[in-house]
């Protein structure tokens, strides 16, 4: 065993601080990210959900390149910025009751609730 000095560590003094070993046995340097398969990633890269270098830039579920706007409740990732009342991607309006709903049966509860003269209070259970 060896007794290091400076910045370097290991068991032969073989590494610099900091760094990561690649699969091949090399150091990927401190400002760099190590892959989830094994690989050394380019300066400025980010690691995605699945662990490999992404140069493109993560949604919001952390794929690379990815069109994901946001993370339900449930952990699925929305493509839309619109969810219910228990916070899962909704494709469909929401009505006041936060429940999804066509179009058609929005517009219907509106006018219902318009005629009723109902302003708060709707039941949403």
């Amino acid at each position: 065993m060896c007794t290091c000095t400076g910045t370097y560590t290991g068991r032969y003094c073989e590494l610099e601080d900091g760094c990561k070993l690649d699969y091949a046995g090399k150091c990927c340097a401190a400002n760099r990210l190590l892959a989830l398969d094994g690989t050394c990633c380019a300066v400025g890269h980010q690691l995605d959900a699945a662990g490999n270098c992404c140069a493109r830039g993560l949604d919001a579920c952390g794929v690379c390149g990815g069109s994901g706007v946001l993370v339900d409740s449930l952990g699925s990732c929305c493509f839309t910025s619109t969810v219910d009342a228990g916070g899962k991607c909704c494709y469909r309006a929401v009505d006041e009751c936060g429940k999804g709903v066509e179009m058609a049966g929005r517009q219907r509860l509106r006018k219902e609730v318009k005629g009723a003269g109902l302003r708060a209070g709707l039941d949403c259970s």
